[in-house]
């Protein structure tokens, strides 16, 4: 199964990143994940490339504009993007110059499209700006993708439209 990702970039401290590793992780495991496609941003969509490559996982990264790079503001994040874009299988460049919520917006539409499921790593909350995570969400329910919503706020992972809660651990026990 190819999955692909979306969520927050800031993902807060060390014991809530360890948490969303070990949930991210499980759900790739419960998904028999076979690919990811990823837009490699900070936070979540690297730490889902980092996963990929630790499992050996072909996954394609989805690049929203040519300035992209100019979007990460820290020194760690733009190296981490460039060594796990380096490793990726397959580079899509979407047809745009500048970042923005269009660029992002088809971004996210053509990994969307190219997934059979969907990990989300956010909050829950409404997007404020075209192309963010719930936007993701909504598309990929659209589109009928299995949605499995790492929930930042309950620490609960569940599935997107049935209500069934996959798991319900505090922190997933990693291998």
């Amino acid at each position: 199964m190819r999955v692909a990702i979306s969520g927050h970039q800031e993902l807060g401290e060390a014991e809530r990143l360890e948490w969303v590793r070990g949930a991210v992780g499980a759900a790739l495991e419960e998904l028999r994940a076979t690919s990811g496609v990823t837009c490699l941003a900070a936070g979540t969509d690297q730490l889902f490339g980092l996963l990929c490559l630790e499992r050996g996982l072909p996954y394609t990264v989805i690049i929203p504009c040519r300035a992209y790079v100019g979007t990460f503001t820290a020194a760690p994040d733009l190296v981490e993007y460039h060594r796990l874009l380096e490793a990726a299988g397959e580079r899509v460049a979407m047809d745009y110059d500048e970042p923005g919520p269009l660029a992002y917006a088809a971004a996210n539409r053509a990994m969307v499209d190219r997934c059979d499921a969907l990990i989300a790593v956010w909050d829950g909350k409404p997007a404020r700006d075209p192309g963010e995570t719930a936007d993701v969400v909504a598309y990929a329910q659209l589109r009928g993708r299995r949605v499995i919503h790492v929930d930042l706020n309950t620490k609960e992972t569940k599935t997107l439209g049935t209500g069934t809660t996959t798991s319900n651990v505090e922190r997933p026990r990693r291998r």
